[in-house]
This record gives structure tokens, sequence and C-alpha cells, in this order.
């Protein structure tokens, strides 16, 4: 596996967490046309993974 995409409620939470854990956004964060904000981090074993908040659901 390379890479894997998740759906989370709260980006900047999800980020923060994985801070913790040594991993950070690989080039900042992204908001998709006004739908989603996005970012990449590299995991421990290296596979990329992405984390996408879903603007439109609240």
């Amino acid at each position: 596996m390379h890479r894997v995409a998740f759906s989370v409620d709260d980006l900047d939470e999800a980020l923060a967490t994985a801070a913790r854990h040594g991993c950070h956004p690989l080039r900042g964060v992204a908001t998709y046309e006004d739908a989603y904000r996005l970012t990449y981090v590299r995991g421990p074993s290296g596979i990329i993974v992405m984390l996408a908040q879903d603007l439109r659901a609240t």
C-alpha cells in the first residue's frame, strides 16, 4: 500500500493528533472548491495519508 485517505470531522484536530506522533503536512492545507479542506502527511512507515474534511457537512 502506498497511500490511503481518511475523511475527518475536524482537520485541525486531526493534524494536532498527527503532530503529536511526528507527522506534519507535506505541503500545507488546501481548500478544494470550497467543498473540502485537505492535506497529506507521511505516516511512520512512509505511507502517504490524505486527510480530508467535508466543508459541506457543517
